[in-house]
């Protein structure tokens, strides 16, 4: 189906959620890489980190375990690290993504 999409000139465009359970800054870069070597890539990916939005289910879970969460509200906007991950730092799941050479747009080439 995305191929077809594709064909008929309709641009593609997909989320990548980053810090779930099993990330580590590898599997993130395997993850990236594996999109960027097949034929049907999206032409557009963008990245949000898995927040725990006030009044979610995941952050009801996380304040009832007093798992940290940052406390200025202004971060929760799927764009900041706003809670600890067991396999990586905030620094690190970023710094998957953000390096030179890893573009995560593509030209069109039709």
């Amino acid at each position: 189906m995305l191929l077809g999409w594709k064909h008929a000139g309709i641009i593609t465009y997909a989320g990548y959620i980053l810090g779930f359970p099993a990330d580590t800054p590898q599997s993130i870069r395997e993850d990236i890489e594996i999109h960027q070597a097949r034929a049907c890539r999206f032409d557009i990916l963008e990245f949000f980190c898995l927040t725990p939005l006030p009044g979610s289910e995941d952050h009801k879970t996380l304040w009832n375990k007093g798992v940290w969460m940052d406390p200025d509200m202004n971060k929760y906007d799927l764009e900041h690290v706003t809670t600890v991950h067991a396999k990586m730092s905030p620094e690190n799941g970023t710094r998957s993504i953000a390096r030179p050479g890893r573009p995560t747009t593509r030209p069109s080439t039709s």
